[in-house]
């Protein structure tokens, strides 16, 4: 009797942890999936990456150089002779503006004392008068006359129109349209301060992209007349990162919220520059600059 009741017993117990099984796991696969449900909604936003700024090198200006070569010689041998046959020691340079229709609206002769005068810059035009809002380009190109004459360098450049002769009008550097807004963009995220016409110092900007156009490094530096152009700057930012290797680059004026150019507590004016790598440049490394001003740096 005892064996039989056991028997029961056993017989009965097994049912329940038969017939208690599948619930037990239906509970358990529901739990797992609301548990799953759960991570996944709060996984979801984490996974969309933040949007990111880029800003991708201008395109080359497509210049016709037999045109603006032929109108230099023109220059040089009609309105600047004398450079001809010119041995001096001071170093001729001529700044040339350029009509829309290809014509010379001016030109300025220079006298430098050494070649740290010959970096060009579309700042340096303000100097002959012109507006440098209205340029649509700065470009150098030298004639070597006749040996052992002195070689001649030209600083040209061109207005913004809508039909350029010497370039087109989509492949002008600082005159690309978007560039305003590229500013901007730049402003805000890296140099809020400037974003908000407040700059108190430091009114030289610049940032280091990659070919896709992603900022790598940037930083700002004190008002100083080496960087009043962009090879100046190009020349601290190399200091910096002396690894690095670039192709390409963009200074661009920045306006105030009235329009007008915008100047820090001293008067400098705010100048932010581009320099984007070349396509097997190493990247921006903070390590190789040991200065005290290396903190101001934001590479990411």
């Amino acid at each position: 009797m005892r064996k039989r009741l056991d028997h029961q017993q056993l017989e009965r117990r097994t049912k329940i942890m038969m017939s208690g099984r599948p619930r037990t796991s239906a509970l358990a696969a529901g739990a797992l999936a609301l548990l799953l449900g759960g991570v996944a909604s709060f996984a979801a936003p984490l996974a969309t990456p933040p949007s990111e700024l880029l800003i991708p090198p201008p395109r080359p200006l497509d210049l016709r150089w037999p045109e603006i070569d032929a109108s230099l010689q023109s220059l040089l041998d009609h309105q600047y002779s004398q450079l001809l046959t010119y041995k001096g020691a001071e170093i001729p340079l001529i700044e040339v503006l350029f009509k829309p229709d290809g014509g010379v609206e001016r030109s300025e002769l220079r006298m430098l004392a050494s070649r740290a005068g010959l970096r060009y810059s579309i700042f340096l035009f303000e100097n002959s008068g012109a507006r440098t809002e209205a340029l649509a380009y700065v470009q150098p190109r030298e004639i070597q006359p006749p040996a052992p004459a002195r070689p001649v360098y030209f600083h040209f450049g061109e207005r913004k129109s809508l039909t350029n002769t010497y370039a087109y009008a989509n492949s002008l550097g600082d005159g690309a349209s978007g560039s305003a807004e590229q500013n901007r963009s730049v402003l805000a995220r890296y140099f809020p301060d400037v974003a908000e016409d407040r700059v108190t110092a430091d009114p030289i900007l610049w940032v280091v992209l990659d070919r896709q156009g992603k900022v790598m490094a940037s930083g700002r530096e004190a008002a100083s007349p080496e960087l009043n152009n962009s090879s100046g700057i190009l020349s601290r930012v190399m200091a910096r990162f002396p690894k690095i290797r670039t192709n390409g680059g963009r200074m661009s004026g920045i306006l105030d919220a009235s329009g007008n150019r915008l100047q820090d507590s001293k008067g400098n004016l705010v100048i932010l520059s581009y320099f984007w790598l070349d396509q097997d440049s190493p990247m921006p490394d903070p390590i190789s600059f040991q200065n005290d001003r290396l903190t101001d740096l934001d590479v990411r």
